[in-house]
Order: C-alpha cells, then structure tokens, then sequence
C-alpha cells in the first residue's frame, strides 16, 4: 500500500512540475540592460541581489534589444508567461524602453530606468514605469504614457543627491530596484 501512495505522490509531484514549467505564470523574468561599453556594473550587482532572492535575470548589452525582446515574445508564444520585468542603464535604459514597443501585446509588468538618453512614451502594455533620472549632469530624460496606454508613470530626479551620477545612478539605487522587482512579482 505504501508503495502504491508513494507513487501516486510522485505522480502528483510531477504533474505539478510540469504544469509549472509550461505554464511559467508564477516567475518573473528580469531582464537588465547595459550602457555604452557595458560600464553599467549596477546591472551586474542587481542580477546577482535577484539570484540571491532566487529571482531569475540574465544581463544584456543595450544593443541586443531586439534579440532581447525576440527571445521574450518566443517564450510568451510557448506558453511561458511570467511577469515581464525589464532594467536598463543610460542606453540600456533606452532599450528597455524598445523592447516594451517591440512586445506590443505582450504584457510588461515594470520597467526601471536609471538616467535614460532620451524620452519615451510607455506604451499600453506596460504596467508601470519607474524612471530614476539627473536633471543636473545626467541625461534629464523623463518618461511618459503613450497613446492608449494606462500605466502608472514615476519620474524621480535624483539631483537632490549630490553622492548620485549618470556613471553610478544604477549602482546606487540597486536596493530600491530589487525591492520594486520583488513588489512586482519577482517573488
């Protein structure tokens, strides 16, 4: 009898991790984008926060936007939906921004941006948009809701904080990223 129960439990087990596995509803994929020269370190030290917190993201140059968003939409396309949560640098935070046009239908939990290059619309699939920026040696770049689109838009300007710079902005805001990352649904 026992041997009996112990495999239905395994059934059980497996059938759960399998539905978790194709269903993927449940994990957040963070992805984090560098600036020019891949200078941004903060990307690299928020991804290895996140693995600590068992949250899984991958790092990326800014350039690999569109292959980026490519692999995304071809996991949503498989049947992996989990909360689309993207990061980004200076250009990096650019591409973010690219990436969320380029999903188009795909849902997008959060975008984080640190002293982006330019200013953007969040379109409709985005849920909420965070923009940390510099009005004063930064960028100054301040984000904004595209046509159609509902999401919440925060436009913070770091210049209050003479110890922040375009070069570091990512790096010392970190803490505050993983813990809206974490709010999000990273877990």
């Amino acid at each position: 009898m026992r041997g009996l129960r112990g495999a239905f439990v395994s059934c059980l087990l497996m059938a759960a991790a399998f539905f978790a596995a194709t269903t993927g509803s449940a994990v957040a994929e963070v992805y984090l984008l560098r600036g020019l020269a891949g200078f941004s370190h903060g990307m690299d030290d928020i991804a290895a926060q996140l693995a600590r917190r068992g949250i899984r993201a991958s790092v990326h140059d800014h350039g690999a936007w569109m292959s980026v968003a490519d692999a995304i939409a071809a996991q949503h396309r498989s049947g992996r939906r989990g909360a689309v949560i993207l990061v980004g640098h200076s250009l990096g935070a650019d591409a973010a921004m690219l990436i969320a046009e380029r999903l188009s239908g795909i849902p997008v939990r959060l975008i984080i941006t640190f002293d982006a290059t330019t200013s953007r619309q969040a379109p409709p699939n985005v849920q909420r948009v965070a923009n940390y920026y510099l009005s004063n040696g930064g960028f100054g770049a301040v984000m904004g809701r595209g046509h159609a689109s509902r999401g919440a838009i925060s436009n913070v300007d770091m210049k209050t904080d003479p110890n922040i710079t375009h070069t570091n902005i990512d790096q010392r805001l970190q803490n505050k990223a993983v813990a809206q990352i974490q709010a999000a649904g990273g877990r």
